[in-house]
C-alpha cells in the first residue's frame, strides 16, 4: 500500500525555504511555498490542510507571532505541527521568543545548519503525528 504524500506548507522568502521546497519536491513530497503572512491564510481555502508547517521566524517577527495566532485559531490548521526556523543569531532574545512560540503550540526553533538535518527534523515531528 502507499503511503500518500504529506503536504508541507512552507512560510518564509529566503533561499532557505525555496532549497527547502526543492528538496522535499524532489523527494516527491507536496509543498505549498507562501512568502507572507497575508497570503498564507488567505489561499489555503481551497486546499487540504498542511500535514506540517515550516515557519521562518522573520516573517513571525515582523508581525509579532500574529501569524501563528491566526493559523492556530484557524480550524483546520489548530492542530497541525508548526516548526519556525531562527536562521540568524537571535542572541539573548532567543529565549524570550521560544517561551513565546511554546504558549502558542509550537515547536521549539532550530538553527537550520544543514538541509539533511532540517528534513529529518521534519520527517520525525511528521511522524510523530501520523
Amino acid at each position: 500500500m502507499n503511503r500518500p504524500k504529506r503536504l508541507s506548507l512552507l512560510i518564509g522568502h529566503d533561499l532557505l525555504i525555496f532549497g527547502l521546497a526543492n528538496a522535499l519536491r524532489s523527494r516527491g513530497e507536496r509543498v505549498i511555498v507562501r512568502d507572507s503572512s497575508e497570503q498564507t491564510i488567505a489561499g489555503l481555502d481551497d486546499q487540504p490542510p498542511p500535514d506540517l508547517i515550516l515557519l521562518d521566524l522573520l516573517v513571525a517577527r515582523r508581525h509579532d507571532f500574529a501569524l501563528v495566532r491566526s493559523l492556530r485559531a484557524t480550524e483546520t490548521l489548530a492542530t497541525v505541527p508548526i516548526i519556525v526556523l531562527a536562521s540568524g543569531t537571535l542572541g539573548p532574545e532567543r529565549e524570550q521568543l521560544e517561551d513565546q512560540l511554546c504558549a502558542l503550540g509550537v515547536r521549539p526553533m532550530l538553527d537550520p545548519h544543514e538541509l539533511e538535518d532540517l528534513l529529518s527534523v521534519m520527517a520525525c515531528s511528521l511522524d510523530s503525528v501520523a
